[in-house]
């Protein structure tokens, strides 16, 4: 058991890798739920009614730093999920599937679609498929919707919606996860990410001024330091 464990795969066998994504804000756990909300770096309050993207390109690590595909695009929608403390504290969970068994460092995942998908357009596919679906297309992009950001910031002051979707094959963003995994013959391997919505809109030192630019459908320098930011916010 103890070889079969450090051995880098071993195609002969199958296993489930579950991945799970906490949403979160500064360390909180991110509820969609009228009433919560989280302070800005502004000093405003912020509070979201919508956090979905596409994960493609998922790759399992080896010992040896090789990336192992893993097949499937999935459309995480966080806003149906976390709707009370005790959800976004179980997190979002995907299950996957896999040929591998072993140990490995950890998972690199595609935020968005890579451009031989994201030329793709919905008619392309079956219904079944997660890319057929037209509300995450927009035909004047020629693109996918990689990913949708929405919410409401609010001071004594002001108060905006906000709405960030991004797009375009160059904003395609990959990020390592290196937290290690186990997987056994029939068994689930898992893995825990937080993704930091804080972090989304970048520091305190530089952040997005959302009162000014409280709607971006497109614009790809934004969108790419936007899925830049995106990237950042997983760990």
């Amino acid at each position: 058991m103890f070889l079969t464990l450090q051995s880098c795969t071993d195609k002969q066998n199958s296993s489930t890798l579950e991945i799970v994504i906490r949403g979160t804000y500064a360390g909180k756990p991110l509820v969609f739920a009228p009433g919560v909300s989280y302070t800005y770096f502004d000093g405003s309050n912020i509070s979201f009614t919508r956090s979905e993207f596409f994960i493609s390109d998922i790759q399992l690590i080896d010992q040896n730093s090789h990336g192992l595909p893993v097949n499937g695009v999935y459309l995480c929608e966080l806003q149906n999920h976390h709707i009370s403390v005790s959800k976004a504290e179980e997190g979002y969970k995907i299950r996957i599937p896999v040929n591998y068994t072993g140990t490995f460092k950890g998972i690199r995942i595609g935020l968005g679609l890579p451009s031989e998908l994201n030329n793709s357009k919905p008619s392309d596919y079956q219904s079944t498929n997660i890319l057929s679906d037209g509300e995450h297309y927009w035909a004047g992009w020629n693109s996918y919707v990689f990913s949708k950001t929405e919410g409401q910031l609010s001071n004594s002051n002001k108060n905006v919606l906000f709405a960030y979707h991004t797009g375009f094959n160059e904003a395609f963003i990959t990020k390592e996860i290196l937290k290690p995994i186990t997987l056994l013959p029939d068994q689930t391997g898992s893995i825990n990410i937080e993704f930091d919505h804080e972090r989304l809109f970048g520091t305190s030192a530089d952040y997005t001024n959302i009162y000014e630019n409280n709607i971006v459908h497109n614009g790809i320098d934004f969108m790419i330091k936007f899925m830049d930011q995106f990237k950042n916010a997983f760990n």
